[in-house]
C-alpha cells in the first residue's frame, strides 16, 4: 500500500502547473463534475491521468473540494481521491490536502488524514510539478498562441519558467477548468491534453477503511 501512495501522489504531481497573472488561474476549484484527462510522457514512460471535480464540503467555515484522479502510471493503477482547499495544482504544490482515500486495483479503498498524506509527501524527491508550483509567479508571459493537443485546437496563453528545479513551458487556456492543455520541460517531459467533460462523477463507492496513524 505504501508503494501505491507513493504512485499515486507522484502521478498527481506530475501534472505540471503554471501561472496566470501570479497563479491565480489556479486559487479556485472548478466546478463539480469538471474532468479533464492527460498524457504525460517522460524518463522514456508514459502514463495517463484524469482530474475530477466530485463533490464539495464544509469544515470549520471552510469551502473543500473532492478531486479524484484515476491513473495508470509505473505499472500501477488506481483511483485516488483528495479533499482538498482550493484549486487542485494549487493544493498539491503547497500540500493542502485534508484527507486521501485510495484505492487500488483488485483492492478495499484506504483512507488517509493530511497528517499521514504530509509525511508521506515529505519523505518523496521534489518533483517538478510542486517546484514550478512554488515558482509560478515568477512565470514569464510569452504571449498567446493557437496550440493543437488531441483534445483539440485551442488559443492559449504561453508561460515560460527558466528557473528553478523544474524549467518548462505552459499553455493555458483562459475560463477552461483545470487550465493546463499542454506543458513541455526542459528535460524532454511532455503533458497533453486528450480529453476533458462535465459529467464527472466518483469511482469510489464503497465505505473505505480507516488507515491508523493519523
Amino acid at each position: 500500500m505504501r508503494m501505491l501512495m507513493s504512485t499515486a501522489i507522484a502521478a498527481a504531481m506530475a501534472t505540471p502547473i503554471a501561472a496566470q497573472n501570479a497563479c491565480e488561474a489556479f486559487l479556485e476549484a472548478p466546478a463539480v463534475g469538471s474532468w479533464v484527462e492527460y498524457d504525460m510522457q517522460g524518463n522514456g514512460q508514459s502514463a495517463r491521468s484524469r482530474i475530477a471535480v466530485v463533490g464539495t464540503e464544509t469544515r470549520d467555515g471552510r469551502e473543500l473540494t473532492w478531486y479524484e484522479m484515476s491513473f495508470d502510471a509505473a505499472g500501477q493503477s488506481g483511483v485516488m481521491k483528495m479533499l482538498a482547499e482550493g484549486g487542485f495544482y494549487h493544493a498539491m504544490a503547497n500540500k493542502k490536502i485534508e484527507e486521501m482515500i485510495i484505492k487500488g486495483e483488485g483492492q478495499p479503498a484506504m483512507k488517509f488524514s493530511g497528517a499521514m498524506v504530509e509525511r508521506m509527501q515529505s519523505q518523496m524527491s521534489s518533483d517538478p510539478a510542486s517546484e514550478f508550483g512554488k515558482k509560478c509567479e515568477d512565470a514569464e508571459r510569452v504571449g498567446v498562441e493557437s496550440v493543437t493537443v488531441p483534445a483539440g485546437t485551442f488559443e492559449a496563453v504561453h508561460f515560460r519558467v527558466a528557473s528553478g528545479g523544474s524549467p518548462g513551458d505552459a499553455w493555458i487556456v483562459e475560463g477552461m477548468p483545470f487550465g493546463m492543455i499542454k506543458w513541455t520541460g526542459s528535460g524532454g517531459e511532455s503533458v497533453e491534453l486528450v480529453d476533458r467533460g462535465d459529467d464527472a462523477v466518483t469511482q469510489i463507492t464503497e465505505t473505505p477503511m480507516e488507515m491508523p496513524g493519523g
